[in-house]
């Protein structure tokens, strides 16, 4: 849940901040085109992981079938989602990679490898609620148990998400895409 609010803010904000850079450069240009692919494709993943799981789970409540039965599709939900969401990150990082300053380049690459580490290990924490899809019959108060507290382990993918944020932010308020580049000049011999 974290990870798709954080994604939508993100991916919106970051749309009406530096999609008009035009000034930037084509290699800007070029580089939010990509990242809006990468980002298409990961919520792509993510929404079959999603939507596949909450139709088999309903399909499962409704024939009254047990819990262990979703297992499968638990276990995409859980792991399947972990290149969408290496995509979405890469898509972030690639809309202001261009834009950015040298220094703070290297802080938007090391919060994204941050984030993608940080859902790795929510994904191997969460692995284990798979043994809660047990012989109980399906339910929808269940099924929103196991969502909920899958999604609690994403949390720990949030703190990378307000720095990519923040960023931003200041990305924002310290670009002009208007500003006159001063001229490259040839380096003193």
């Amino acid at each position: 849940m974290v990870a798709a609010v954080a994604a939508l803010f993100l991916s919106l904000g970051s749309t009406f901040l530096f999609l008009g850079a035009r000034a930037a450069g084509r290699r800007h240009e070029v580089s939010v085109v990509l990242a809006f692919a990468l980002l298409t494709a990961g919520g792509v993943i993510i929404g079959v992981a999603v939507g596949s799981f909450l139709l088999q789970s309903y399909d499962a409540a409704r024939e009254g079938l047990p819990l262990r039965d979703l297992r499968d599709t638990a276990s995409l939900l859980i792991w399947g989602t972990l290149p969408g969401t290496a995509l979405i990150v890469a898509g972030f990082a690639l809309q202001v990679f261009h834009l950015l300053p040298h220094r703070e380049r290297l802080i938007l690459v090391l919060l994204s490898v941050f984030l993608i580490a940080a859902a790795v290990g929510a994904t191997v924490l969460a692995d284990p609620e798979l043994a809660a899809l047990d012989d109980r019959f399906t339910r929808g108060a269940l099924i929103a148990d196991f969502l909920l507290r899958v999604s609690l382990y994403r949390l720990l993918e949030a703190p990378s998400y307000i720095g990519l944020a923040i960023l931003y932010l200041t990305a924002y308020w310290e670009i002009d895409p208007h500003a006159e580049r001063p001229a490259r000049t040839a380096p003193a011999p």
